[in-house]
Order: structure tokens, then C-alpha cells, then sequence
């Protein structure tokens, strides 16, 4: 990996951590957001993104840049650490993005404007 990507990765990776780390600062100052339930997922999403812009992408960027001459240049630990907040980390943000796509389609009403025998057949049924 060039000199320039592995630059570009870092700053994206110093861009995550900033940008995640604002929305947190928002949410502590702004004690109305935390009374919404929608912007408790955007919370999530923030502390997620944090985590894999601190603790993912540094290690991610270090081992793609010196992997081809070198391999992985840390200890063991580190390596188990990366792997884990990479899998854990990365598949809580994957699944919190879908927490919030399923709640603003159940906000737009979109799966009971569809059917609307759907709530007729469920008024019979009770």
C-alpha cells in the first residue's frame, strides 16, 4: 500500500473519531436529544463508529501498509484485540443501521399503508 492511501485511510480513521466524537459531545449537552428514542440509535451508531474509527481502522491501516514487507509488526494480543473489536465492533454498527432503517420505516407507516385489509383482518380476528 502507497504512502499517499495509507494517508488518506488515517485521516479518514482521524475524521471518524472527530466527527463521532461531536455528535457525542451533542448528545451530553443537549440532554432533549436523549428523550427521543430515534436519536438514542443515532447515539449507538455514534459510539460504534467511534470505537472502529479508534480502535479498527488505525490497526487495519498499520497491517495493510507494512503486511506486504513485513506481516503483522505487534504482539499477539493486538492482533486478538483487532480481530475482535473488528468483528464485534464493526457488525454492532452494521446491525445498529438497521435498527434505524426498521424504525424510520415503521415511523413512515409503510408496512401497514400497503395492506390496509392487513388491519381489517386483524380487527376480525380479535
Amino acid at each position: 500500500m502507497s504512502w499517499a492511501v495509507s494517508a488518506f485511510l488515517s485521516c479518514a480513521a482521524a475524521a471518524t473519531v472527530a466527527s463521532n466524537t461531536l455528535v457525542l459531545l451533542a448528545f451530553a449537552a443537549r440532554p432533549s436529544l436523549r428523550a427521543v428514542r430515534p436519536n438514542l440509535y443515532i447515539l449507538s451508531l455514534a459510539a460504534t463508529d467511534l470505537a472502529v474509527g479508534a480502535a479498527v481502522m488505525p490497526l487495519n491501516v498499520d497491517y495493510h501498509h507494512h503486511s506486504p514487507s513485513v506481516g503483522w509488526r505487534h504482539h499477539d494480543a493486538a492482533c486478538v484485540f483487532w480481530l475482535f473489536t473488528d468483528t464485534v465492533v464493526c457488525t454492532a454498527s452494521v446491525w445498529t443501521m438497521v435498527a434505524i432503517a426498521v424504525d424510520r420505516l415503521m415511523a413512515r407507516g409503510i408496512l401497514f399503508s400497503c395492506c390496509k385489509h392487513c388491519i381489517a383482518d386483524r380487527e376480525n380476528v380479535l
